[in-house]
């Protein structure tokens, strides 16, 4: 039995003795210049757009922390003790209560001390003063391809001339038709008023029509005496004074 609770008093003893080696981090005060010292860890995602302690949606790529004692919005400078590295950010949550962690960075903030793939490092903690403006978000994407340079500009175009119409002949179009035998039947019909009217096919765009005229004339105005017989005989004339009045 002695020796029982020899052993039982000697594990106690070393149990007690290895908390001895997690001693909890010194206090820190919420006063500018005020430093601690310990373990920092980080969260991101699992608690990204998640309320925090003071009531903000968390955002991993705003520089923010959280601390267990420093009051919401207290400013602090941390700097990571393994590379000199450092970040400044503002509490707004509480935490970390894991073993002798002393700060809970953002994403962000780990990100710019180098700790994301260790996940935590020691740290020492300075409360800055009040004044101190928030850095710009950090945002981790990929770095984009550098755009390709835009293409030269083209030379200013030369303004296009107006054309020129000469008018070397005038016609009368009395009709364009899909179909060539009812255009035939229109033609045959002109033909027994006295009218000669010439046929003629004319494939544009995929499309194919055919359409009748009568003319040439060399003087607009007999063209324009014929088009008036046309439209009194209840033909839609109208006169065609180009070029190309017979192509």
């Amino acid at each position: 039995m002695r020796w029982g609770a020899v052993v039982g008093v000697a594990l106690a003893t070393t149990v007690a003795g290895c908390g001895l080696f997690r001693s909890k981090p010194k206090p820190i005060e919420p006063s500018p210049g005020a430093t601690q010292e310990g373990i920092a860890s980080w969260y991101g995602p699992g608690f990204h757009g998640r309320r925090t302690a003071n009531g903000e949606v968390y955002n991993q790529y705003e520089l923010t922390a959280a601390h267990q004692t420093l009051p919401a919005g207290t400013h602090v400078r941390v700097t990571n003790l393994t590379n000199g590295r450092a970040v400044l950010v503002r509490i707004n949550d509480r935490g970390p209560f894991v073993d002798d962690r002393i700060i809970d960075l953002s994403y962000a903030a780990a990100r710019q001390i180098d700790m994301i793939g260790p996940g935590t490092a020691p740290v020492r903690l300075q409360v800055v003063e009040e004044d101190w403006e928030e850095p710009a978000r950090v945002i981790p994407v990929a770095v984009p391809r550098a755009p390709a340079p835009p293409p030269a500009p083209a030379p200013p175009a030369r303004p296009a001339e107006p054309p020129v119409v000469v008018a070397s002949r005038y016609a009368v179009q009395v009709g364009a038709f899909s179909d060539y035998e009812r255009a035939r039947r229109v033609q045959r019909a002109l033909e027994n008023q006295g009218a000669q009217a010439h046929l003629g096919m004319v494939e544009e765009a995929g499309l194919r029509y055919y359409r009748l005229r009568l003319g040439p004339f060399s003087e607009q105005d007999e063209a324009a005496r014929t088009a008036a017989r046309m439209n009194a005989l209840g033909f839609p004339a109208l006169i065609v004074a180009d070029r190309a009045a017979w192509q």
